[in-house]
This record gives C-alpha cells, sequence and structure tokens, in this order.
C-alpha cells in the first residue's frame, strides 16, 4: 500500500488509482504525460524533436463535460509551488477552455468529483 505525501509521484498513483476504482468509464481517458524525470542531453534533445515541452501538466483528462473541454491537473505536494512553465500551460488550457489547476492530492480528488459531477 502506497501512503499518500510520500512523494508527488505517490499520489499521482493514488490519484490514478483512485479515479480508475471511482470514475472507471473516465479512467481510460485520463492520461500522463512522463515529462518529470532526468534524462541524458541525447535523450531531452530527442523527446523535445518528438514533442515534448517543458512545464506540461502531469494529469489531462480528455473528456468535455458542460462548458469545458477537460481538466488538466498539476500535481503538488504539500505547498508545491508550480514552476513558471507549468503555469504558463495551465494558463493556455484555462483559456481554451479546461479546468486547470495544481493541486493536492486530496484536492485533486475533489476537484476531480466536482468536475465530474458538474459542480465546478
Amino acid at each position: 500500500m502506497l501512503d499518500a505525501g510520500l512523494s508527488e509521484e505517490t499520489d499521482q498513483i493514488l490519484f490514478v488509482n483512485w479515479v480508475h476504482r471511482e470514475y472507471p468509464a473516465a479512467w481510460p481517458w485520463l492520461h500522463h504525460s512522463p515529462n518529470g524525470k532526468r534524462r541524458t542531453k541525447a535523450e531531452g534533445a530527442k523527446l523535445k524533436l518528438m514533442g515534448v515541452r517543458a512545464g506540461f501538466p502531469d494529469l489531462y483528462l480528455a473528456w468535455p463535460l458542460g462548458q469545458y473541454r477537460g481538466l488538466v491537473i498539476e500535481m503538488k505536494l504539500g505547498n508545491g509551488k508550480a514552476t513558471p512553465a507549468q503555469k504558463e500551460w495551465l494558463a493556455h488550457f484555462k483559456k481554451c477552455g479546461y479546468v486547470a489547476e495544481v493541486l493536492t492530492l486530496d484536492a485533486a480528488q475533489k476537484t476531480f468529483t466536482d468536475y465530474m459531477e458538474s459542480k465546478i
């Protein structure tokens, strides 16, 4: 069993598993882009050529609902803050009609529930 609050990765795993249990119809459309790992310069250059962009949010839900085109979450631990590149991506997603937030595990679960129940 994973303990919440040990790392952003752990919290994200807990969140994705929670979505799988609580919202199984939405779970296949929840995607993580693995941008946050340290890589060699050659790997980084190749990924950049393939379209990887710094700051892209941790989770992207391709699930239009109500007035929104989908949900985007940047997971953070505790009082973690988004980087300037992450803030830029989130602002762009909001401008494009998405719910886009920086959230801890508990806040992500609440926001996801509110989104799926059209309470946002």
